[in-house]
């Protein structure tokens, strides 16, 4: 039996192109909100905008709040939570969204003094040991806690910064992260766009290369594996440890958490990779668990649990499409 595409792939292709042109319609309404919001808290204390985010978006938030709700049972309570702890977890998940949110909107207006003085750095020296190596350093992290606070403090501190990302298409959010990467000197490569080629450069210019791992990317799904997450199984991408054991430079894991108010801990930790290791996949399970480790510190500063599907771990071994 032929399907639908298959007898009439004009129609498909015009569903596909009504749906690009809705969503590019809705995108130019969005940007202008989104710079009018960000516009708003710069012109507030940073205790008005909270209290404003607060405002805004905890309605929208609260159409996540099932999505949210089954991931975070998922992962916490075969750790000991309770159904009722995961749900008072919701909650705060969404006022860290909303602190975040702030932050990131503010974050070019702050001084090199004022940024200095929310974040505690521990283990610069090992940072800095990397980095007189002169091979360059790829910095391994994810996305608990605030991550743009992580890359802008480490320009402040004096090192060269480069970060392979996704570009937001949202137009709006893209040029202010543009305007905070040129505020704290950031050199940027989007991932499609020569990302590979553009660490390794940068590698061989000593620079520091931020990356990501707890996310699988779309459109790279040949680097992506299913792997063990604490009880279930999240996709992730395999493309830091394949520059990691490729460009043989050091590696440096960084943990970033907020503790009280708009103050943050930062820590540095070198990461051992042996020459005898070849396997990206080991390599990036290591990463996982250092992951969870940090989740079951500080839950609700994971911004991805909203924005991943998790599965049952045994699938890993049970259904081999998971981990094409």
């Amino acid at each position: 039996m032929r399907t639908v595409t298959d007898s009439h792939p004009p129609m498909a292709f015009t569903r596909s192109m009504l749906k690009q042109f809705g969503l590019a319609i809705l995108e130019i309404p969005i940007s202008w909100l989104i710079s009018i919001v960000r516009m708003v808290f710069c012109r507030l204390s940073e205790v008005q905008a909270y209290s404003v985010a607060r405002f805004l978006f905890t309605p929208l938030l609260s159409f996540r709040n099932g999505t949210l709700l089954r991931n975070m049972k998922k992962v916490l309570m075969p750790n000991g939570w309770t159904e009722e702890q995961v749900k008072k977890l919701v909650s705060k998940h969404n006022r860290y969204f909303c602190s975040i949110v702030v932050e990131l909107a503010r974050l070019p207006l702050l001084s090199n003094e004022e940024l200095q003085a929310r974040i505690i750095v521990k283990g610069e020296e090992h940072l800095r040991a990397a980095f007189h190596q002169g091979k360059g350093v790829l910095l391994i992290g994810t996305h608990v806690g605030n991550w743009w606070y992580t890359r802008s403090i480490i320009s402040v501190l004096g090192y060269r910064v480069s970060n392979i990302s996704n570009k937001v298409p949202i137009r709006s959010v893209e040029s202010h992260l543009n305007r905070t990467r040129k505020r704290f000197h950031i050199t940027t490569c989007y991932v499609g766009h020569g990302g590979r080629k553009a660490a390794a450069e940068a590698l061989r210019r000593n620079e520091i290369v931020s990356l990501f791992f707890d996310v699988a990317v779309s459109g790279r799904k040949q680097y992506s594996r299913w792997l063990p997450f604490g009880p279930v199984a999240l996709q992730v991408d395999l493309g830091p440890a394949m520059l990691a054991l490729e460009h043989r430079v050091p590696v440096i894991w960084y943990n970033i958490h907020k503790t009280r108010g708009t103050d943050y801990d930062l820590t540095f930790e070198p990461i051992d990779i042996h020459l005898t290791e070849q396997d990206t996949e080991q390599l990036t399970r290591s990463w996982m668990d250092r992951l969870v480790k940090e989740l079951l510190h500080s839950p609700e500063q994971w911004w991805q649990w909203g924005n991943v599907e998790l599965r049952e771990i045994e699938h890993i071994q049970t259904m081999p499409e998971l981990i094409s």
